[in-house]
Protein backbone atom coordinates (compact mmCIF):
# COMPACT_ATOMS: atom_id res chain seq x y z
CA UNK A 1 0.00 0.00 0.00
CA UNK A 2 3.12 2.08 0.64
CA UNK A 3 4.38 1.53 -3.20
CA UNK A 4 1.17 2.92 -4.54
CA UNK A 5 0.78 5.82 -2.51
CA UNK A 6 4.55 6.95 -2.98
CA UNK A 7 3.05 6.25 -6.62
CA UNK A 8 0.46 8.53 -6.35
CA UNK A 9 2.09 10.78 -4.94
CA UNK A 10 5.31 10.97 -7.60
CA UNK A 11 2.39 11.24 -10.66
CA UNK A 12 0.87 14.03 -8.90
CA UNK A 13 4.07 15.87 -8.56
CA UNK A 14 4.74 15.12 -11.86
CA UNK A 15 1.66 16.65 -12.83
CA UNK A 16 2.61 20.04 -12.00
CA UNK A 17 5.59 20.20 -13.43
CA UNK A 18 4.13 18.84 -16.55
CA UNK A 19 2.86 22.12 -16.48
CA UNK A 20 6.54 23.86 -16.11
CA UNK A 21 7.73 24.13 -19.91
CA UNK A 22 4.17 25.69 -21.05
CA UNK A 23 4.73 28.53 -18.85
CA UNK A 24 5.48 31.59 -20.99
CA UNK A 25 7.14 33.67 -17.80
CA UNK A 26 10.41 34.60 -16.54
CA UNK A 27 12.92 31.74 -15.63
CA UNK A 28 12.93 33.20 -11.81
CA UNK A 29 8.66 32.79 -12.11
CA UNK A 30 9.04 29.62 -14.03
CA UNK A 31 11.79 28.31 -10.78
CA UNK A 32 9.60 29.56 -7.99
CA UNK A 33 6.49 27.87 -10.02
CA UNK A 34 8.48 23.90 -10.16
CA UNK A 35 8.36 24.23 -6.29
CA UNK A 36 5.24 22.47 -5.67
CA UNK A 37 6.10 19.64 -7.92
CA UNK A 38 10.03 19.51 -7.27
CA UNK A 39 9.19 19.24 -3.44
CA UNK A 40 6.64 16.47 -3.64
CA UNK A 41 8.90 14.51 -5.70
CA UNK A 42 11.69 14.88 -2.73
CA UNK A 43 9.02 14.79 0.15
CA UNK A 44 8.44 11.21 -1.77
CA UNK A 45 12.06 10.19 -2.17
CA UNK A 46 12.34 11.32 1.85
CA UNK A 47 9.33 8.83 2.46
CA UNK A 48 11.00 6.14 1.20
CA UNK A 49 14.77 6.66 2.47
CA UNK A 50 13.44 6.51 5.79
CA UNK A 51 11.46 3.25 5.21
CA UNK A 52 14.74 1.66 4.41
CA UNK A 53 16.26 2.85 7.30
CA UNK A 54 15.23 2.19 11.86
CA UNK A 55 11.68 3.44 12.80
CA UNK A 56 13.39 5.25 15.65
CA UNK A 57 15.01 7.86 12.85
CA UNK A 58 13.73 11.39 13.30
CA UNK A 59 12.40 12.97 10.34
CA UNK A 60 13.44 16.69 10.03
CA UNK A 61 13.56 16.64 6.50
CA UNK A 62 10.52 14.96 6.26
CA UNK A 63 8.51 17.37 8.94
CA UNK A 64 9.64 20.33 6.64
CA UNK A 65 8.73 19.26 3.51
CA UNK A 66 5.06 18.49 4.59
CA UNK A 67 5.23 21.84 5.34
CA UNK A 68 7.11 23.68 3.17
CA UNK A 69 5.31 21.62 0.01
CA UNK A 70 1.65 23.71 1.25
CA UNK A 71 3.51 26.91 1.18
CA UNK A 72 5.51 26.71 -1.79
CA UNK A 73 1.54 26.44 -3.72
CA UNK A 74 0.89 29.96 -2.28
CA UNK A 75 4.67 30.83 -3.50
CA UNK A 76 3.86 29.82 -6.86
CA UNK A 77 0.63 30.58 -7.40
CA UNK A 78 1.34 34.35 -6.12
CA UNK A 79 4.79 34.50 -8.26
CA UNK A 80 2.60 33.23 -11.47
CA UNK A 81 0.39 36.07 -10.79
CA UNK A 82 2.72 38.58 -10.27
CA UNK A 83 4.47 37.60 -13.85
CA UNK A 84 0.84 38.11 -15.68
CA UNK A 85 -0.74 34.97 -15.57
CA UNK A 86 -4.33 35.55 -14.52
CA UNK A 87 -8.07 34.39 -14.59
CA UNK A 88 -8.99 31.16 -15.80
CA UNK A 89 -5.46 29.87 -16.42
CA UNK A 90 -4.45 30.89 -12.94
CA UNK A 91 -7.52 28.97 -11.93
CA UNK A 92 -6.60 25.99 -13.74
CA UNK A 93 -2.85 26.13 -12.26
CA UNK A 94 -4.17 26.73 -9.10
CA UNK A 95 -6.37 23.35 -8.93
CA UNK A 96 -3.79 20.94 -10.06
CA UNK A 97 -1.00 22.71 -7.98
CA UNK A 98 -3.56 22.01 -5.10
CA UNK A 99 -4.20 18.77 -6.57
CA UNK A 100 -0.12 18.37 -6.73
CA UNK A 101 0.12 18.68 -3.07
CA UNK A 102 -2.11 16.87 -1.84
CA UNK A 103 0.87 14.82 0.23
CA UNK A 104 1.05 17.89 2.15
CA UNK A 105 0.39 18.71 5.92
CA UNK A 106 -2.63 20.84 5.60
CA UNK A 107 -4.43 18.11 3.43
CA UNK A 108 -3.30 15.52 5.42
CA UNK A 109 -4.69 17.13 8.24
CA UNK A 110 -7.78 17.73 6.44
CA UNK A 111 -8.06 13.98 5.30
CA UNK A 112 -8.38 13.23 8.95
CA UNK A 113 -10.73 15.87 9.90
CA UNK A 114 -13.28 14.72 7.60
CA UNK A 115 -12.24 10.76 8.38
CA UNK A 116 -12.64 11.17 12.38
CA UNK A 117 -15.62 13.01 11.69
CA UNK A 118 -17.45 10.11 9.46
CA UNK A 119 -15.91 7.22 11.88
CA UNK A 120 -16.06 6.44 15.48
CA UNK A 121 -13.57 4.52 15.16
CA UNK A 122 -10.42 5.28 17.61
CA UNK A 123 -7.26 4.06 15.13
CA UNK A 124 -4.35 6.35 14.29
CA UNK A 125 -5.94 6.41 10.10
CA UNK A 126 -9.66 6.20 10.38
CA UNK A 127 -11.46 3.86 7.72
CA UNK A 128 -12.05 5.79 5.16
CA UNK A 129 -8.78 7.96 4.99
CA UNK A 130 -7.44 8.65 1.89
CA UNK A 131 -11.38 8.37 0.08
CA UNK A 132 -11.09 12.40 0.17
CA UNK A 133 -7.78 12.95 -1.27
CA UNK A 134 -9.18 10.77 -4.78
CA UNK A 135 -12.20 12.64 -4.66
CA UNK A 136 -10.55 16.05 -4.58
CA UNK A 137 -8.01 14.14 -7.13
CA UNK A 138 -10.62 13.38 -9.46
CA UNK A 139 -12.83 16.77 -8.96
CA UNK A 140 -9.53 18.45 -9.79
CA UNK A 141 -8.86 16.50 -12.99
CA UNK A 142 -12.51 16.99 -13.80
CA UNK A 143 -12.50 20.18 -13.14
CA UNK A 144 -9.18 21.03 -15.42
CA UNK A 145 -10.34 19.00 -18.14
CA UNK A 146 -13.28 21.50 -18.34
CA UNK A 147 -11.83 24.41 -18.23
CA UNK A 148 -9.16 23.36 -20.70
CA UNK A 149 -12.23 22.43 -22.88
CA UNK A 150 -13.25 25.77 -22.88
CA UNK A 151 -10.12 27.30 -23.18
CA UNK A 152 -9.72 25.94 -26.75
CA UNK A 153 -13.68 25.96 -27.38
CA UNK A 154 -13.70 29.55 -27.24
CA UNK A 155 -9.82 29.94 -29.06
CA UNK A 156 -10.98 27.75 -31.25
CA UNK A 157 -14.39 29.63 -32.26
CA UNK A 158 -14.12 31.90 -35.43
CA UNK A 159 -15.05 35.54 -34.20
CA UNK A 160 -18.40 36.00 -35.80
CA UNK A 161 -19.53 33.23 -34.16
CA UNK A 162 -18.21 34.58 -30.51
CA UNK A 163 -19.95 37.71 -31.37
CA UNK A 164 -22.82 36.05 -31.90
CA UNK A 165 -22.61 33.47 -29.32
CA UNK A 166 -21.74 36.25 -26.83
CA UNK A 167 -25.44 38.51 -28.37
CA UNK A 168 -27.32 35.52 -27.70
CA UNK A 169 -26.03 34.97 -23.95
CA UNK A 170 -26.67 38.52 -23.08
Amino acid sequence: MGSLGAAAAILLAAAWLVLWPALQVSKTVTLIAALPGLLGIALVIDAVALSFGTAAVDDLIGRALVVLIELSVLLALLALGAAGVEGLLLARYAIVALAATSAGLVHQIAEYVVAIAVSDANWDAPPGSGYVTVAMCLLAASATGVLWWRANRATSMPSESRVGEAASIA
